[in-house]
């Protein structure tokens, strides 16, 4: 018998940009060997790379989790980056999926072998006359008696019955069904919704799908710990609010990119933060004259400004916070979507931004009235507006400013993620948006003049919102082409935030508690689950955890 040892060791290739541009450079690097492309466990140990050469982006490193981590379950990696010696890790997103073996051992050949034969990295072909009579063969018919198990079956089921995920096979007949991994099922009742509970018991990548064409619909059932995640099932936002806090003077609010983790400040009070979709709020810091608050996607870093105080920011959610700067008349304050780059305005005063979480700031462009700022998710495209001037618009992560727009009341702004997609208000004035950057601005929202505090957008710039003080709160599903109000009392509305998929909101008034709307994700465990009506349908994959999302959808489909 020949044998060759292998290793476990396999090259990886990957290229790094910066600030949207290929890096070059030293840089330290973590992989993390994940089992999920999101949350998840980690497999085996975190490899650190200390040191490696990064040339116009491109980069090369060795990576050994050793054999037991690669079982044929998926795995993705999670990479960690920072310049060397530069500090914490930044993670990047998304994770790489490990989509073939990193290296396959080999058994070369065996001429003879006699005992038993360890199958574990047994590799090559075995000639059909060695195999035994009981194996069936790909080139022949094979009729199978009794109850088989496809267990270890695969293939696209041509010809197969009683396949389990070929088509909408199963049609119910009652009124509840309890579904199975891989099964689709098409509910024709006309006169009951049919309730298919999903399965308790399932595996990651597995899928189920409900599809009606009764006049009765559907509702997918949850057991204990399963939820689904439907922020873009989400036809119509902000219809259901929920209210949680204290009656204070609020004065702003910042939302985490799932909506999460939130954010407040009070007007003479303490800073509070929720991580359960605003259902409790716990005080932070001190009582201060907050004027505005701000967060990273994760909801980690947050940055918060006091109108005649300093700036302050917390790297743990809100536990802790920092002093920053001086004491100035702060305005606005937006972050990036990694909470590294930051701007905030003065009035009157400069725009200031940091590049190192709020440690320093340095002063931009010139002394005006500055009323609010917004940043894309990378930082580099920023917005600002002038009390009684214009929209200023950067595209270098503020070192120069232009001016855009008119001469107005500007007192609120925000921006899609890439910063092409912005929404303004005017004071006793109106809503205005722009496609292009900001270089041109129109007119929107319902007609005459309204006490607009505060607008919200999207990361993808369609799904925007709008409060007015003493009046309502407005939102738009199509980028600002049309609004509709939302049944919400007339408040002393300050301030509004919005989740990456714009299916959370949450706004805040002077002396009430913090509106919630979520629409993120169903309600965990059996109180949870999906109604579709008639000609509408959703298949769901399960991503561990016990949540599902949709992979695919049609229709009107609401969560519970």
């Amino acid at each position: 018998m020949v044998a060759h040892a292998q290793t476990t060791a396999f090259t990886y290739q990957g290229h790094l940009n910066t600030n949207g541009s290929p890096a070059t450079g030293s840089f330290d690097f973590q992989f993390a060997l994940r089992d999920a492309a999101t949350l998840g466990n980690n497999i085996g140990s975190t490899q650190f790379v200390a040191g490696v050469s990064v040339s116009n982006g491109l980069f090369t490193v060795s990576l050994d989790f050793g054999a037991a981590a690669f079982d044929g379950s998926l795995r993705w990696l999670e990479i960690g980056v920072r310049p060397t010696g530069g500090g914490a890790y930044n993670l990047l997103v998304p994770r790489q999926q490990i989509t073939s073996a990193p290296y396959a051992a080999l058994a070369l050949r065996a001429s003879t072998y006699t005992g038993t034969i360890q199958t574990t990295n047994l590799a090559g072909t075995i000639p059909d006359t060695r195999l035994s009579t009981n194996v069936a063969l790909l080139n022949t018919n094979v009729n199978f008696t009794g109850t088989v198990k496809g267990a270890l079956f695969s293939g696209d089921g041509t010809g197969l019955t009683n396949v389990p995920g070929r088509i909408f096979e199963v049609i119910p007949t009652g009124a509840n069904i309890q579904a199975f991994p891989n099964f689709g099922f098409l509910c024709t009742n006309d006169s009951t919704a049919v309730v298919v509970t999903l399965p308790a018991s399932i595996r990651i990548g597995e899928t189920v799908r409900v599809a009606g064409s009764g006049a009765g619909g559907w509702f997918i059932a949850q057991n204990a710990g399963q939820s689904i995640l439907c922020g873009q099932l989400a036809q119509n936002v902000g219809l259901s609010w929920h209210t949680n806090g204290p009656l204070l003077a609020w004065r702003g609010i910042a939302s985490s990119a799932d909506g999460s983790a939130l954010v407040a400040v009070v007007n003479g009070g303490q800073i509070y933060t929720s991580t359960n979709f605003g259902g409790t709020w716990t005080a932070r810091d001190s009582a201060r004259a907050w004027r505005a608050v701000a967060s990273s996607a994760s909801g980690v870093k947050l940055v918060a400004v006091v109108n005649g105080g300093q700036i302050y920011t917390s790297a743990n959610s809100g536990v802790g916070w920092t002093a920053r700067d001086a004491n100035r008349n702060w305005t606005s304050v937006a972050s990036s979507t990694d909470g590294n780059k930051l701007v905030a305005t003065v009035n009157p005063g400069f725009v200031y931004t940091s590049t190192d979480s709020g440690a320093s700031w340095t002063a931009r462009d010139s002394s005006r009235n500055w009323s609010c700022t917004a940043s894309s998710g990378n930082g580099s495209n920023l917005v600002a507006t002038v009390q009684t001037g214009n929209i200023y618009t950067s595209a270098n992560n503020g070192l120069t400013w232009t001016p855009r727009g008119s001469s107005m009341a500007w007192n609120s702004v925000a921006s899609s993620g890439d910063g092409s997609s912005l929404v303004a208000s005017v004071s006793s004035g109106q809503l205005f948006i722009s496609s292009d950057y900001g270089m041109t601005w129109t007119v929107t929202g319902p007609s005459g003049l309204n006490l607009w505090t505060s607008v919200a957008s999207s990361a993808d710039g369609n799904r925007l919102a709008a409060v007015i003080n003493s009046g309502g709160i407005f939102v738009s599903q199509d980028s600002g082409a049309n609004w509709v109000a939302r049944a919400v009392p007339s408040l002393a509305w300050q301030c509004i935030a919005s989740s990456n998929d714009g299916s959370t909101l949450a706004a805040v008034a002077t002396s009430n508690p913090i509106y919630v709307s979520s629409l993120s994700t169903t309600t965990v465990g059996v109180a949870g689950g999906l109604t579709g009506v008639r000609l509408s349908a959703v298949e769901l994959e399960y991503i561990g955890n016990g949540r599902f999302i949709p992979v695919s959808f049609v229709g009107t489909i609401r969560p519970k």
